[in-house]
């Protein structure tokens, strides 16, 4: 049985598509759809729209069209729409205003930018993100910078991704660790399964490194050198042939983010965790009575790629068109802030 899927535009509710791509993915900065829809009478989409999807009666995408065109071929007539979701102009968007903001929250920084950004419904964290929330003595922010940089190095000093959930609003939280699983892969040796198109395990050295320094440091004047007031040096025990493939990461902090051996652990834990990961591809967009969802715990059990652990479903790309509906799924370490 096929899932319901409307793509709502205004007043008006599409239901025949040629085809339809979204992604969701909590470590991507925004999240793109794409939908070629069948002309309905007197209605033309245009860029700047917002537009919503339904998948079984239930929100699962807010967006903004960032590009729509109208055409033919030889099948007939067509629209053709393209776009991302909220954080889209998140991302897009620079800082207007250069300033040091003091012993400020999380909740508050994002509110001091994002104040002038249409269309985010609502700023919010869990009970997690809030006690890893602290004031920072300053952020400064300078020409050039784009607001999503700033927020994701403010979220990620404490531990927290952030990401636009289906109904548009912003949400600061470390990502599912643990609790109520609600769904499952399962492939057997010899057992038949028509659910389970296909699965991969990698192993992805493209962004791993051997040694990792984080300094902070203070500009010279003039045509003087930078200070260089800390670092921290962690090397990764586990990256392939040390002895003779050296690769080193450098990572300069320029304002108080947090303790340089800290954040260079993190970043060693995080593309060695990331190197390995999970990418399913599975027929229809549910299973059971829930939709295939971002930032939710999945029991994995994959005889043939020799898996068994519950796992984080950190990415999800609803696919369909004349061949069937599919759903990608990107499946990593529960917990882990990237």
């Amino acid at each position: 049985m096929s899932d319901k899927i409307e793509l709502k535009i205004g007043d008006y509710t599409y239901r025949r598509f040629k085809s339809y791509s979204v992604d969701s993915d909590i470590y991507e900065a925004a999240d793109a759809f794409q939908f070629d829809v069948y002309p309905a009478g007197d209605v033309v989409p245009r860029a700047g729209m917002m537009c919503k999807l339904f998948v079984n009666d239930q929100l699962e995408f807010t967006g903004i069209i960032d590009r729509a065109a109208r055409g033919w071929e030889s099948s007939g007539r067509y629209i053709s729409l393209t776009g991302r979701d909220m954080m889209g102009l998140i991302v897009d968007s620079y800082v207007e205003t250069y300033q040091t903001i003091k012993n400020s929250s999380l909740m508050n920084v994002a509110e001091t930018l994002l104040k002038r950004v249409p269309f985010v419904s609502s700023i919010e964290y869990d009970i997690g993100a809030e006690k890893r929330d602290a004031s920072k003595p300053y952020i400064q922010t300078e020409p050039g910078q784009r607001i999503f940089d700033v927020l994701k190095e403010v979220a990620a000093s404490r531990g927290l991704v952030f990401y636009c959930k289906a109904n548009g609003g912003l949400v600061f939280r470390k990502p599912r660790g643990r609790g109520r699983t609600r769904f499952n892969l399962r492939m057997k040796h010899n057992e038949r399964n028509t659910f389970i198109i296909k699965g991969e395990r990698s192993d992805d050295i493209t962004n791993r490194y051997s040694k990792y320094t984080v300094l902070t440091q203070e500009q010279g004047e003039d045509d003087e050198p930078a200070q260089i007031n800390a670092s921290a040096v962690v090397e990764d025990d586990t990256f392939p042939f040390r002895e003779t493939l050296y690769k080193p990461y450098v990572e300069a902090l320029s304002d108080d983010t947090g303790s340089c051996k800290k954040i260079a652990q993190l970043r060693m834990e995080q593309n060695r965790v990331l190197s390995n990961t999970l990418d399913y591809r599975v027929r229809g967009h549910s299973q059971s009575i829930y939709n295939w969802t971002i930032d939710e715990l999945v029991r994995v059990d994959d005889y043939y790629l020799d898996v068994h652990a519950e796992l984080l479903i950190y990415g999800r790309t609803f696919t369909g068109g004349t061949g069937g509906q599919f759903t990608a799924l990107k499946i990593g370490t529960p917990g882990l802030v990237a």
